[in-house]
């Protein structure tokens, strides 16, 4: 660098592989303290500390969700009653062996391993916090627009132009029952 040239200094810091925090509407305040704590470390390149935020999200998920267990392990294997796939559930075990390796050992991953792993999270905190919360809307406004539409003469809905779907035919399952 020329000795002319000015240096610059940003803060908060930020680069190409920064992390933004998510909002999560029904996330309980103390689980999204933790999980913003993990993201602010994961962009200061503190890795150990994210990983071991992650972890204690994960431990804070299982207690909000009520699944008792004497340890992470057992409290994962506890997600199986609510979780739709065991695929899901393995993993979580790779994520807690990481997460042991930080914590016990203080061994950093690899930035590309906790960004995986912040990846996860974020997909079962909508899973557990969001997506049940979008549904519930979305019923909301189908609810209003039926009232509204039953408010109005009763007729049947307007036929779909050739090669359209209507609402009805997309919310028939293959198995032909009504969605």
């Amino acid at each position: 660098m020329p000795e002319d040239a000015e240096e610059f200094e940003y803060f908060p810091k930020r680069s190409q592989f920064s992390l933004i925090a998510k909002y999560y509407s029904k996330l309980r305040p103390e689980l999204r303290k933790i999980y913003q704590e993990a993201i602010t470390c994961y962009n200061e390149e503190a890795l150990i500390l994210c990983t071991a935020g992650l972890r204690a999200l994960l431990e804070g998920i299982c207690q909000d969700k009520k699944i008792k267990g004497k340890n992470l392990k057992a409290k994962i294997e506890g997600l199986k009653t609510i979780l739709p796939n065991k695929n899901i559930i393995r993993n979580l075990h790779h994520f807690r062996f990481m997460g042991n390796d930080a914590v016990h050992e203080l061994a950093a991953p690899k930035p590309t391993e906790v960004n995986l792993a912040i990846g996860v999270i974020e997909d079962l905190l909508n899973f557990f916090y969001e997506l049940d919360y979008k549904a519930s809307q979305l019923r909301e406004m189908r609810r209003a627009t039926n009232t509204t539409r039953a408010g109005k003469k009763a007729s049947s809905p307007p036929k779909p132009t050739p090669g359209e779907s209507s609402l009805a035919e997309l919310a028939v399952d293959p198995d032909g029952e009504q969605t």
